[in-house]
């Protein structure tokens, strides 16, 4: 959705349905190309050129990429809020390096069997 609220500012050439249509899913294009290329990390460079591209009926190739980068620094930006939220709430003994093994739960004898 950001993606679309975005475009739609930059004086696409199409819009309304078309336009949201052509940024959500490019969105989720981009980021599934990025995902699956292994060798470079975060799919940097390819999420903003596969955007680009898939942008490319709505908006110029400035504004595109003007807007592939901004979607990257907020990616980034909410990449670091979250690992932040896990550093905050993560145990306190596991700052300190004073994790124990968890206890064993005792197990339940078995029942007597009787042959029958």
């Amino acid at each position: 959705m950001a993606t679309w609220l975005l475009a739609r500012d930059l004086t696409p050439s199409v819009h309304g349905l078309r336009l949201l249509l052509l940024s959500v899913g490019g969105y989720a294009f981009a980021w599934t190309a990025g995902f699956l290329v292994l060798v470079i990390p975060a799919g940097a460079g390819v999420r903003e050129a596969v955007l680009v591209l898939t942008l490319a009926p709505a908006l110029a190739a400035g504004p595109a990429t003007v807007l592939a980068l901004i979607i990257r620094l907020f990616a980034t930006v909410a990449d670091l809020v979250w690992a932040g939220v896990g550093m905050a709430l993560r145990p306190r003994d596991a700052i300190n390096g004073n994790l124990s093994p968890p206890e064993a739960i005792p197990s339940q004898p078995e029942p007597n069997r009787t042959p029958g």
